[in-house]
């Protein structure tokens, strides 16, 4: 791309702001900087003002000034090479602060769109007619703007689980409110996993590839609350969350619960194989469902209010966690469990790693509804409603038959309409596997 770049001699620098009438050209004498499309020549510099600017903000007048003075110095500079050098770079630069602008006012103009789209007054019992369990949530879901809290436990890698409950998580902050993301690296993966930054980097792809705008505090990991600087201000956790609020919740949320109910918490459906092997963990990686919720009921008593967004496998303590300490400010929302009949699924029924997979487990337990819940009937609130899914034939008599629930009518009956002819599962699979699959936010 620089050797392009070198070629573009004698051509003049545009820099145009939006939403004002301002045009600068800067004389770069070979550095050609199309804002608009991110091309940079190399030259020499000199600044002249065509125009004035319609609104000189604060920040548009700090640009200015930074720009002018880095012309200067780089002109100033004696040596050929250095200051050619010095061009590149600069040029560099101004193209990587223009796709970072872009990008930036792309998400904005999406998140606007959205919120205007939809009706989030209807979203909590858009959940409900869903099947999805909840425990406090406001009634009206877009009249409050606290935290939406969402535990992950450190993996090896992302999978489609977090791509399905990000689906949940997106409704909930275009409905205004604001993520926190902990990834809790306290437990079993916390001594295998030796880059945890690699796996926050993949959460945080996913988020941004699910429209979600990442300001500093939206992924931070469970032990920097725990183990902290003093000196030094951490801009990922939560402010006014101290490490004193944080023992004092600590030591009421373990007085609160008898060891044999944590135990059977942390061991949940398990076989006896799978318990045996929990005795043998670090006592701090078995801590880390109640580190969880110390974190939480102490985020809650300085924020107005919170919901958290966990896996339907752990209803039982989290609700017991709410209802001693919640004081009605900490909401609940569970992503449904995987089963196959009555048993929770383990890791091998669980993994999909192609479309092909993905088919073939569709008729797996609860597989099929799990999926069209979390990757069809949630991102389709944002959408038009009577927009009917190109992989759906069925007829339209049928869908007023279930009030247009697309869970109820697939899935009721024995599943009949699920495994109906009109219904493309081919075509389903191809539109679900490309929300689903977490490699398509790896770059």
């Amino acid at each position: 791309m620089w050797n392009w770049i070198k070629n573009l001699f004698s051509r003049k620098a545009k820099i145009k702001r939006v939403n004002t009438t301002t045009e600068k050209s800067t004389n770069l004498s070979g550095l050609t900087v199309d804002v608009k499309d991110g091309k940079a020549g190399i030259g020499s510099f000199s600044n002249e003002k065509k125009q004035s600017p319609a609104v000189m903000t604060e920040g548009i007048a700090k640009k200015d000034l930074q720009h002018g003075q880095t012309v200067e110095v780089i002109e100033s500079v004696d040596n050929y090479e250095k200051r050619e050098g010095l061009k590149e770079k600069y040029a560099e630069t101004l193209i990587g602060e223009r796709k970072e602008s872009s990008q930036v006012e792309k998400k904005k103009g999406i998140n606007d769109v959205v919120v205007k789209a939809a009706d989030f007054k209807k979203l909590n019992k858009y959940f409900t007619d869903r099947g999805f369990k909840s425990n406090e949530l406001p009634n009206d879901l877009a009249t409050s703007n606290g935290y939406v809290i969402w535990p992950i436990t450190l993996q090896p890698c992302v999978s489609y689980i977090h791509t399905a409950q990000i689906q949940l998580i997106k409704l909930l902050v275009a409905a205004g409110w604001k993520l926190h993301t902990i990834i809790g690296d306290c437990g079993k993966h916390s001594a295998t996993v030796k880059d945890t930054s690699e796996f926050k980097k993949s959460i945080v792809s996913l988020l941004e590839r699910n429209d979600i705008n990442i300001e500093d505090n939206t992924v931070t990991f469970l032990s920097k609350y725990f183990k902290r600087d003093a000196a030094q201000n951490d801009n990922s956790l939560l402010q006014n969350v101290d490490s004193l609020e944080l023992l004092n919740t600590f030591h009421s949320v373990s007085e609160s619960i008898e060891w044999f109910n944590y135990w059977e918490y942390i061991t949940k459906n398990y076989n006896k194989t799978k318990r045996n092997e929990l005795k043998k963990r670090k006592v701090l990686s078995n801590l880390q469902p109640l580190l969880n919720w110390t974190l939480v009921v102490t985020i809650t008593k300085k924020y107005t209010k919170t919901i958290v967004v966990a896996g339907e496998d752990e209803k039982e303590q989290w609700d017991k966690i709410t209802n001693l300490h919640g004081n009605n400010k900490i909401g609940m929302i569970y992503i449904q469990e995987l089963k196959d009949g009555t048993k929770t699924m383990d890791q091998s029924e669980i993994g999909i790693g192609s479309e092909q997979e993905m088919l073939n487990k569709l008729d797996k337990g609860n597989m099929g509804q799990w999926l069209c819940n979390h990757f069809i009937e949630l991102p389709y609130f944002l959408k038009d409603a009577n927009i009917k899914p190109s992989f759906c034939k069925l007829s339209d008599d049928e869908c007023k038959n279930y009030g247009d629930n697309c869970i109820k009518c697939l899935f009721g009956n024995n599943n009949k309409n699920f495994n109906d002819g009109h219904f493309d599962k081919n075509a389903l699979v191809a539109e679900i596997y490309q929300i689903a699959n977490p490699a398509n936010a790896i770059t």
